[in-house]
């Protein structure tokens, strides 16, 4: 596959000059501005906003937030030659494809470490990066908690199926949605919106996607039968 340079030029151009694109469906608030002010006072432009030439002007592919923020300064842009499709194509996935990669945790935790700023909104915005990484990666990684008593929500299974007509038939069409609560009081909140007694284990539940711990590991998720297929299907909260 060859891969074609669009860049056709490399232009300094005041923020008021450019052209906001009509279609950036891209917004940005009070605390990105902060932030990409802290860095821009702290580090400088360091990126070149994206561009193509039109009838009216240069338009913006990328680039929006600084051309706003700083409209009488000289911002570093590439001229693409790309038509209106691709451009739209490009403003559509530009910023995605970036927030697709997938955190290191050891490696961002060396990076922010090493970061010294005096900007109280770039700190504010680094730290919800840690925490944001954080609570991905704790979702992503299977909890012991689950795995240690998957044997007792088997037992627990096994003695709902003795004592319950509806369910003793059932072989294969009974899941478990395993949920950890932080702490016990979001666990009560939980239980009271759901309206059932604290004591209670069981919650109906329809194509819900799971994960089943086996063997101290988190399996892939399995759906569960719909109501069609398992009308008194299970699981455990």
């Amino acid at each position: 596959m060859t891969i074609r340079d669009r860049i056709k030029d490399f232009r300094r151009v005041k923020g008021r000059d450019l052209l906001p694109n009509p279609r950036n469906w891209r917004r940005h608030p009070q605390a990105q501005q902060d932030a990409m002010r802290a860095v821009l006072a702290e580090v400088g432009f360091a990126g070149a906003a994206l561009a193509r030439e039109t009838p009216a002007g240069l338009m913006l592919i990328d680039g929006h937030l600084r051309a706003e923020i700083e409209p009488d300064a000289e911002l570093p842009v590439l001229v693409l030659d790309v038509d209106d499709a691709e451009a739209a194509k490009l403003l559509a996935t530009y910023d995605p494809l970036g927030k697709m990669a997938e955190p290191d945790p050891d490696a961002l935790g060396k990076l922010l470490a090493e970061i010294d700023t005096e900007s109280e909104a770039l700190r504010a915005m680094l730290e919800e990066l840690a925490e944001v990484e954080a609570s991905v990666i704790a979702e992503e990684e299977p909890s012991d908690s689950i795995c240690e008593n998957f044997a007792e929500l088997l037992s627990i299974q096994q003695q709902r199926k003795q004592g319950n007509a509806n369910t003793a038939q059932k072989n294969d069409t009974e899941r478990y949605l395993v949920v950890v609560y932080p702490t016990r009081e979001s666990r009560e909140l939980a239980v009271k919106k759901l309206g059932l007694p604290k004591d209670e284990r069981y919650v109906s539940s329809v194509d819900v996607r799971v994960s089943r711990c086996l063997s101290g590991r988190a399996a892939q998720p399995i759906g569960l039968p719909t109501a069609a297929s398992s009308k008194n299907s299970g699981a455990t909260g």
